[in-house]
């Protein structure tokens, strides 16, 4: 046999001997030269030597093709081939591999009786026994290992292809993926370049997804590429992908709205479920059953309205009524913080009752009879600072004492709200100076009385603070706010923001606008100013929409209250807020009822506690050692994006001039490989070999007849 070459039916050379047979025929039925007399030949000796020559010449090449012809036939029916590469050989003993696996969410996709990732964890055990057993294996899961995770060190040695019979095999586990797959197979190359062996093959399995691969893979070098397709060709699976209250910082009582976004086929109508819970479990609302209708894009959105009861914590629950194959998803909570009940003193005289009304109506609508508001509401003549907010209508200047009263207030962490009465600025040169000072340290700046050519001002609202969250919508129509009378405010004091400006509804050219309601800090408190009175006879305020939510959410906000978080797994765990910073250790307890130490970490976003271990979806509790106190809480949920199935073709992302095989499923792939082990035929060669020396007797033949005649 030839090097490399080698025949298929190897008994047939055994004929080759046949191709002698034209030689023999010739010899065998040689005619004689016949013997002519003829009376004078002595002129045709030398003419006939020369011929006969020429005729042996023709007669032996002839004879030369025919042999040459016969000994093709045979060798192209003994069908030669020649032997395939070592690199894909069925068993090579040098070796490395590494096999990178898809991870993520979505391979918990079922799909014939098992998830894909139970699929992939077999197919990996199986080439780990079979193909690859005595081979060098790296394996990349979707994400690095994490360090919190105890078997860190175990998946850190299988990745640097340590695995062997020393390393035992540890399960596939879905974990978030914060990079798209084809980031860890550029790793995956890059190790395989700085390993030694003679062989080496790159096996990707996964479901490709589109987020996963948003670019081709990178060259493979002389690696042999395997890519392991598992999606479903018809994957059946709808999904809950957001979960988020308007507006997002809800009052109780107060009516909100929930939005529900679904992934899903287009065309489809995934049956939603709205749940309002407690962290402990407790059920305390459910809505009817909503259908959100998914459009082309692959989306689906859905509201329900709802009334917060009043508690500090709600987990609302997102639930799809019907099962599909892949129930992970069908299900998605938001953590919201409500702001606790609040004890709110209503000051005011008799000069405005019909502004004392709206006041009271505004602060609790049903007159303290609803048990779930947030507002306990207490009329009061005078201040005594026990409340957390306070609540007045300002139609004369408080003397020294009354105001470094509210001023102490405020500076503790209380609210003040108080509205000013038109035409007061005119008083203000002739305060006192402690009674000045006292107030001015809450007022927005100091009180003016030029440039009112033209009072009357319409509204407009400007988004500078989050109380004004979702009422800056149309359907408020903010704009609609009038003020006939107003105090004007200049030289506005630092750390103040003007929430409602006033511009005037005959504005004059290069006219300055002025305020209708600030917010300045004081302390650790708030000074919210109005700068008018809710009285019919200067503005319309008290009837508008927004008073009412507007005045509950300044109430609301007197004390900070540290804001729930809502993460996707992968993301860090952290809790942050004033009434942290003089905490020296936290603990966090996982949905699992682990405990684990906060780290404290200082950086550009200020002083917090840190968990980056948060392994698993639920609610992470935050709390200080030995009590029982919750001081906040997150919520860790599964990756969103993982609920939208859109596949992409690994032959499409194969790297150009590269060894690659696809299947999608081992028995495939071993199909292809013992197809790549076979032989390959080399025909062309004899045959065209056969063709050419048929040419050649052909035309020996027929210049043989010609000289014959």
């Amino acid at each position: 046999m030839i090097a490399g070459l080698d025949f298929l039916l190897v008994a047939a050379l055994w004929a080759l001997p046949l191709a002698a047979l034209p030689v023999m025929l010739h010899l065998l039925f040689r005619r004689k030269t016949p013997v002519v007399m003829f009376s004078t030949i002595r002129f045709l000796k030398q003419s006939a030597r020369q011929t006969a020559a020429r005729r042996k010449i023709r007669q032996w090449g002839l004879l030369a093709c025919r042999a040459g012809l016969l000994a093709l036939l045979i060798g192209a029916a003994a069908q030669p081939r020649t032997r395939p590469a070592a690199a894909m050989s069925a068993a090579p003993r040098n070796l490395a591999a590494v096999i990178v696996v898809d991870t993520s969410y979505s391979m918990q996709l079922r799909d014939r009786g098992m998830t894909l990732l139970s699929r992939a964890n077999s197919m990996i055990q199986e080439l780990l026994a079979g193909a690859l057993h005595d081979a060098r294996v790296a394996i990349f899961r979707s994400s690095p290992p994490n360090a919190a995770d105890p078997q860190a060190p175990l998946l850190a040695a299988q990745e640097a292809g340590e695995l062997g019979s020393r390393i035992r095999w540890t399960p596939l586990v879905a974990h978030a993926a914060r990079h798209p797959l084809v980031n860890r197979v550029a790793e995956a190359v890059e190790l395989l370049r700085r390993l030694d062996a003679a062989e080496q093959r790159l096996i990707v399995i996964s479901d490709f997804q589109e987020r996963e691969f948003p670019r081709p893979l990178p060259p493979c070098g002389r690696a042999v590429a395997i890519l392991l397709d598992l999606h479903p060709a018809q994957p059946r699976s709808a999904g809950v992908t957001r979960v988020a209250i308007e507006p997002p910082r809800p009052m109780p009582g107060i009516g909100s709205e929930v939005l529900v976004e679904v992934a899903g086929q287009a065309g489809s109508e995934p049956l939603v479920v709205l749940t309002i819970g407690t962290l402990d479990g407790r059920t305390l609302q459910r809505s009817d059953v909503r259908a959100a209708r998914v459009d082309s894009s692959g989306f689906g959105r859905v509201r329900f309205p709802v009334r917060l009861p009043a508690e500090r914590w709600l987990v609302l629950t997102a639930s799809l009524q019907q099962d599909d194959d892949m129930p992970w998803d069908n299900t998605r909570t938001t953590l919201v913080e409500v702001p606790g009940r609040s004890n709110v003193a209503l000051m005011s005289g008799d000069e405005f009752p019909a502004a004392r009304k709206f006041l009271r109506l505004a602060l609790d609508p049903s007159e303290g009879r609803a048990s779930d508001w947030p507002l306990a509401v207490r009329e009061r003549s005078t201040f005594d600072g026990s409340d957390d907010a306070a609540v007045a209508v300002v139609s004369s200047w408080p003397d020294a004492p009354a105001a470094d009263r509210l001023l102490s207030f405020v500076r503790g962490g209380g609210t003040l709200i108080w509205f000013i009465r038109p035409g007061l600025q005119d008083t203000w040169s002739g305060l006192g100076d402690a009674q000045k000072h006292a107030l001015g340290a809450m007022l927005p700046g100091e009180p003016a009385t030029d440039g009112l050519e033209n009072p009357s001002s319409a509204g407009v609202a400007t988004m500078t603070d989050p109380l004004l969250d979702g009422l800056s919508e149309r359907r408020f129509q903010i704009g609609q706010i009038v003020a006939q009378r107003f105090v004007p405010f200049s030289a506005i004091a630092p750390q103040t923001q003007t929430l409602l400006s006033l511009l005037p509804l005959r504005p004059s050219p290069g006219m300055t606008p002025f305020g209708l309601l600030y917010r300045r800090s004081v302390g650790a408190g708030t000074a919210y100013t109005f700068a008018t009175v809710p009285d019919g006879q200067f503005t319309n305020l008290a009837t508008h929409p927004i008073f009412l939510p507007l005045l509950v959410g300044m109430a609301l906000h007197s004390r900070e209250a540290t804001a729930a978080q809502n993460v996707e797994l992968g993301e860090p765990v952290s809790a942050s807020g004033h009434d942290l910073e003089a905490v020296e250790q936290l603990w966090v307890h996982g949905p699992d009822n682990a405990t684990y130490p906060g780290r404290i970490v200082n950086d550009a976003q200020g002083r917090r506690f840190v968990f980056d271990g948060a392994m698993l979806p639920g609610i992470y509790k935050w709390s200080k050692p030995g009590e029982a106190q919750i001081l906040t809480a997150t919520n860790v949920q599964p990756p969103a994006a993982e609920s939208r199935l859109a596949y992409r073709s690994p032959a499409a992302l194969a790297p150009a001039g590269s060894n690659v095989i696809v299947a999608r499923s081992l028995d495939e792939l071993n199909g292809k490989l013992a197809a790549l082990g076979e032989p390959k035929p080399r025909w062309p060669i004899p045959v065209a070999l056969v063709m050419v020396l048929l040419c050649i007797e052909a035309m020996v033949a027929q210049r043989r007849n010609t000289s014959s005649h």
